[in-house]
């Protein structure tokens, strides 16, 4: 027969240890799930960034493109650009820093090597391109080459933006049940190699 003081001991070692791997799982899945809620903020954020920079870059090719008679891109005096011509495409600039403001996030959460993080990277490459196809002189996008290029990259913009969204899903997914299982197996094997 057992003593009777064994069995309390037992008893509370196992009250103990049961509520010690409790607190360990929910201490692990509050910090994938805090990791989690940071991970769709900041593809959110980035996403939301992207679609502004492609939009006005977007607006921008339209308003150059469709001016009749064409307003000068370069002032003949200074041989820089016009200020009316600064004045258009300073936004658009400033849309693309955000871009990479916001990157830094998608980085820092998801990984530099990271297919997000790739993607992400891509983006805002296509999106600087666009923007010095904009910026060419003289003729900004009334050259066809130039235009061409611009078109290029509008698109490798939106093929990147697609794959971005999609390795920022898969990579959301991912942390859920991994997280979980690395947690509990690594309590269990702490607790199956414990010896009193």
């Amino acid at each position: 027969m057992t003593p009777t003081w064994v069995t309390i001991l037992v008893a509370v070692i196992a009250g103990v240890g049961g509520g010690l791997l409790a607190t360990m799982m929910r201490i692990s899945y509050e910090r994938g799930a805090e990791l989690r809620t940071r991970m769709v903020d900041a593809a959110d954020e980035f996403s939301v960034a992207v679609v502004a920079a492609r939009q006005r870059m977007r607006t921008l090719a339209g308003l150059i493109l469709s001016e009749m008679p064409p307003r000068p891109v370069v002032d003949a005096a200074t041989g820089w650009y016009t200020q009316d011509f600064l004045a258009r495409t300073d936004p658009a600039n400033a849309d693309i820093d955000q871009v990479l403001a916001t990157l830094s996030r998608v980085h820092l959460l998801f990984g530099d090597l990271s297919v997000a993080g790739i993607a992400g990277t891509a983006i805002e490459h296509h999106l600087r391109l666009m923007y010095s196809s904009i910026t060419v002189r003289p003729d900004s996008l009334r050259n066809h080459d130039v235009f061409a290029r611009y078109s290029r990259n509008f698109e490798a913009v939106q093929a990147q933006a697609e794959a971005f969204n999609r390795a920022a899903l898969d990579a959301l997914r991912d942390t859920i049940p991994r997280r979980a299982l690395r947690s509990v197996s690594s309590t269990a094997r702490r607790l199956s190699s414990w010896r009193p």
